[in-house]
């Protein structure tokens, strides 16, 4: 009958990123596993806090940054690999297809005319546009309104707001 304790060895040294070959067997090998096993549900318990303080926003990168500046030893993988197991995903992986907040065929309509129509215009400031648009950042969504002239096409102002 094959003895479990080679396996267990082999377990070990691959939980705590060691060689199998200094990993050796000693006397409270039950209890170190026992400890192991209580240091990985800390670590996964560390990850969703960080995780839930984010509001799911940080994905494993961001996380092993903040778990390696706080001296606890994480790889990308393994923090991956943790937050997989308890399904926690940002928002990054969560959309996929880029979706748009406004239905622009509204403003096409005859309740929206187009006011500029058929006219030139010689001087700075006669007419300005503005537009508004979102961007993907590590953080979550930035809101981006930027004011154009239409003469010079100079940017006249431009304001950022974080999506609340």
């Amino acid at each position: 009958m094959l003895s479990t304790k080679p396996l267990l060895r082999g377990l070990v040294a691959e939980l705590a990123t060691v060689s199998i070959s200094m990993s050796k067997p000693f006397a409270n090998e039950d209890k170190y596993l026992i400890g192991l096993f209580e240091y990985i549900e800390a670590m996964k318990a560390e990850i969703k806090k960080i995780f839930l303080g984010s509001g799911g926003t940080y994905g494993p990168g961001r996380i092993c940054g903040i778990m390696l500046k706080s001296g606890k030893k994480m790889s990308y993988g393994r923090a991956s690999g943790y937050m997989a197991e308890m399904g926690l995903n940002s928002i990054h992986n969560r959309h996929k297809k880029q979706r748009s907040l406004t239905d622009s065929r509204k403003a096409r309509g005859d309740g929206y005319p187009n006011l500029i129509r058929g006219r030139s215009f010689e001087k700075p400031l006669e007419a300005v546009c503005s537009d508004i648009t979102y961007l993907k950042s590590g953080e979550g969504w930035l809101y981006l309104c930027a004011v154009k002239d239409i003469v010079t096409g100079d940017i006249l102002g431009t304001a950022t707001r974080a999506r609340t």
